[in-house]
């Protein structure tokens, strides 16, 4: 073994070990282990030491870039090193006590990247190529959230409905020279607040949950959600209760607004093996409410009979992003008597960006007209979206309303005005 390794690295695992002290009986326990693994999966000097020096000397005149291959010595420590903390953490005797180890290269799940859904035609209406004119495109009210968007009634062979609860989408053309984007998030609110928080959308304010929900750089997809790891930073910061809640100010009053997603932030420059972050999955509330539990290397969840209760998306009718769906139904049953706004902001904007830009494109970005915002609080049944007045319907917790209520939806639509710059 290496003396970094053997001495800084193994050395993480024992709280009472003093920095080179090799006579700790723990870390000798530990070395041992590692080498009996590196020896077991059949490292050995008349084979590989020429090997490792080589793929090491590859690496050096590559520097300042991952390299291609790593040491078969180096790498069958690091199995040995995780060996030894998995025994040690099922024993009681881990000093991480649940931490993950931020030097995790692979995702041992493999999740595969989430699937695209759709073959329509998202970007042309909003990136809207009928309007030759880049500044009335830009400066205009153009942009606005399909409703084939927001709910879907099947998403591949699940039917739904489906409710889209939070993301981020794109649209770029650059022969177009045009980009449009959003953050859309459902926030689960009291009634008694919601007219509150409308306005205040509608003025400009964001909510932080619009944009960014709790996340996990270094729980694997297959611990999702069932693991203590999963969200524990989330919980422990906040607390079980209010995890996914945030204080939101409206004028000299707080809302309390709630978001029902969490993000797998796996960095996926670890290795080539993990493309598959980021993808947003259930908030863990969610998740426990109804015991839910993963498919096979993807972020789907299902309940206990296996049917879908969540989909996760990587793009939806040409959309490029991620997105997280839940089921109509279950939404429902989750929000009781609260009601749901979803809140959508983005950009539009020129790519490339020009050089010199014009007057009027430094005018619109000042002006911040460029930049759009919606509020959604109901879809009629025929799901066309109708701006009247704001207007929630009433939830029911009791089984028997859930039950004669099965196949009625969850309503969306523009509140008040539709949408606006922000």
């Amino acid at each position: 073994l290496q003396m970094d390794f053997e001495n800084y690295t193994l050395g993480r695992l024992f709280d009472d070990r003093a920095n080179y002290d090799m006579e700790h009986q723990g870390h000798q326990d530990a070395v041992a282990f590692v080498l009996g693994v590196i020896w077991d999966l059949g490292w050995r000097a008349e084979t590989f030491e020429a090997l490792d020096r080589r793929i090491a000397e590859d690496a050096y005149r590559g520097r300042g870039h991952r390299p291609l291959a790593e040491r078969y010595g180096k790498k069958y420590s690091w199995i040995g090193f995780f060996s030894y903390a998995g025994l040690l953490e099922d024993s009681g005797c881990s000093p991480r006590e649940g931490r993950p180890f931020t030097d995790v290269d692979i995702d041992p799940s493999f999740p595969e990247k989430a699937p695209i859904d759709g073959d329509g035609d998202l970007p042309s209406v909003w990136l809207s190529p009928q309007v030759e004119s880049h500044e009335s495109w830009v400066c205009g009210e153009s942009t606005s959230l399909p409703r084939e968007l927001l709910v879907r009634e099947k998403i591949g062979e699940h039917e739904g409905p489906w409710i889209l609860v939070h993301g981020f989408l794109k649209a770029e053309d650059r022969l177009l020279g045009r980009e449009v984007w959003a953050f859309i998030s459902a926030l689960v609110v009291e009634k008694k607040d919601m007219a509150d928080l409308v306005l205040a959308l509608e003025g400009g304010s964001r909510p932080w949950g619009a944009r960014n929900v709790p996340r996990d750089y270094y729980t694997f997809a297959g611990e999702i959600p069932w693991h203590r790891r999963f969200a524990a930073v989330a919980l422990e910061e906040a607390g079980p209760e209010n995890a996914y809640r945030e204080d939101f100010w409206v004028g000299s009053n707080t809302v309390v607004v709630e978001v029902l997603a969490h993000e797998y932030a796996w960095e996926s420059y670890h290795s080539e093996m993990n493309q598959a972050g980021s993808a947003r999955v259930p908030s863990r509330r969610f998740s426990s409410r109804f015991d839910l539990r993963s498919v096979p290397q993807g972020f789907d969840q299902c309940l206990p009979d296996g049917t879908r209760a969540s989909i996760t998306l990587s793009g939806v009718d040409g959309l490029q992003g991620d997105v997280l769906y839940l089921r109509e139904d279950l939404l429902r049953q989750y929000v009781g008597e609260r009601d749901v706004v979803v809140f959508a902001f983005g950009e539009r904007e020129l790519r490339p960006y020009p050089p010199s830009p014009p007057q009027w494109l430094l005018d619109a970005q000042r002006q911040q007209k460029k930049a759009w915002h919606e509020v959604v609080t109901e879809v009629n049944p025929e799901g066309k979206k109708t701006a009247s007045k704001l207007k929630s319907t009433r939830q029911s917790t009791t089984e028997e309303t859930l039950t004669k209520n099965a196949k009625s939806p969850i309503k969306l639509r523009p509140a008040r005005g539709g949408r606006g710059n922000s």
